[in-house]
């Protein structure tokens, strides 16, 4: 203790703190946000720790003016942030109809999503059966828009950013048309930044090396939004570096995912670049409770017009949630994923590249359909989260 004098007002002693063992630790919500929440793991019961909130304002570290605050752990356990990825019900999955139109809308999940969730798993499907219709997903906030056209009839997973309410923006075409189904939600270690990262490949026809660490170094998992208004340029592949994985098929629209190695490189592929309409936008990735196969783990072709039932504790078994990638080189299939002994039937019109994510029961299994009738279809599983 030593005398000070704060705005001309003499004091004969004042505290001052030394932190002499101390760590830094993200806030739970991501970007810029008025509440802030930190989840810390293995604190001793009846222990103290003081905290100094600190941050970056455009790239300049901004220092707290307030004093360090004291939080006691008396072992009262608080309610944790949900899991990394978690159903809801995967047996009978929450059915939604969207409104809206071309331009932007907000759609609040907050009445079947719990607080602190980041994002929805949702399986979306066009109703429209004679025309394809542009479709752009994103959180509120972010800054990208990738407004490009959902197949008529058509079906896709996608993993879609909340803001702090349990919201997220869309804009479709033709109002009414556009549903989807509720199949779970992502939880503190799926992150969904402002900014997306842009993977479209420098040359046509060949494979180019983005390094995604360079921007988010702690991903393990990306997510991706993939399209064009140019069907032809749809042809597409995504691997992490040093794999030998080449599944190269053409899509409408599509949320591809690829796990992040070690180096943080990937490599992406399209036959056609250069349409001035064509995106492929990395929007999220997950940070941990994620295991990947470099090329993929093979499960072969289906028996037409039947469910497949596969079991995809291959990777991890304490799978959760499995993230499939399917090929059929002639025409369009109707596909469908789902947990096992669900009731969830919705089988929805998918190009030749498919990308799938479903809910996985205890006992490691899942299923998946297709009508496709060709011997040369192939379905992989790229990774697993837990």
């Amino acid at each position: 203790m030593q005398p000070s004098i704060r705005r001309g007002v003499a004091f004969a002693e004042d505290v001052r703190f030394c932190f002499t063992v101390f760590e830094d630790n993200e806030q739970f919500e991501s970007g810029d946000t008025l509440e802030h929440t930190w989840w810390k793991k293995d604190w001793p019961v009846c222990t103290t720790k003081w905290l100094y909130i600190w941050g970056l304002r455009s790239g300049e570290t901004c220092l707290s003016t307030t004093a360090p605050f004291k939080y006691h752990n008396d072992g009262v356990s608080p309610v944790p942030p949900p899991e990394p990825m978690y159903q809801l019900n995967a047996i009978d999955p929450q059915y939604y109809t969207f409104g809206g139109g071309s331009s932007w809308s907000l759609f609040d999940l907050s009445r079947d999503i719990p607080e602190d969730a980041t994002g929805a798993v949702i399986q979306f499907r066009n109703q429209d059966t004679g025309t394809d219709r542009n479709l752009a997903l994103r959180k509120p906030g972010a800054s990208y828009d990738a407004y490009l056209p959902f197949a008529k009839d058509g079906t896709l997973w996608a993993i879609v950013g909340l803001d702090s309410q349990r919201r997220f923006n869309y804009r479709f075409a033709y109002p009414g048309n556009l549903a989807g189904y509720l199949m779970g939600y992502t939880g503190r270690d799926v992150v969904f930044p402002d900014d997306p990262i842009d993977i479209k490949p420098a040359a046509n026809n060949a494979y180019s090396t983005f390094n995604i660490h360079a921007t988010w170094p702690d991903a393990k998992f990306i997510f991706t939004d993939m399209g064009s208004l140019s069907g032809f340029d749809n042809y597409h592949s995504i691997r992490p570096l040093g794999s030998s994985k080449e599944v190269y098929q053409g899509a409408n629209r599509c949320f591809p995912f690829c796990g992040v190695p070690a180096s943080g490189n990937i490599q992406t592929k399209l036959y056609q670049r250069a349409h001035p309409s064509t995106r492929w936008l990395a929007y999220a990735y997950l940070k941990q409770d994620c295991s990947f196969s470099l090329n993929g783990v093979d499960f072969a072709g289906f028996t037409p017009f039947a469910w497949k039932t596969l079991d995809v504790g291959t990777l991890d078994p304490n799978i959760r949630w499995a993230f499939l990638e399917y090929q059929h080189p002639y025409g369009a299939a109707h596909l469908s994923a789902r947990k096992m002994h669900s009731y969830f039937g919705y089988k929805g019109r998918n190009f030749n590249h498919g990308w799938m994510i479903t809910h996985v029961h205890h006992d490691r299994d899942c299923q998946v359909y297709s009508d496709n009738t060709s011997d040369l279809d192939r379905l992989l599983q790229i990774a697993e989260s837990h």
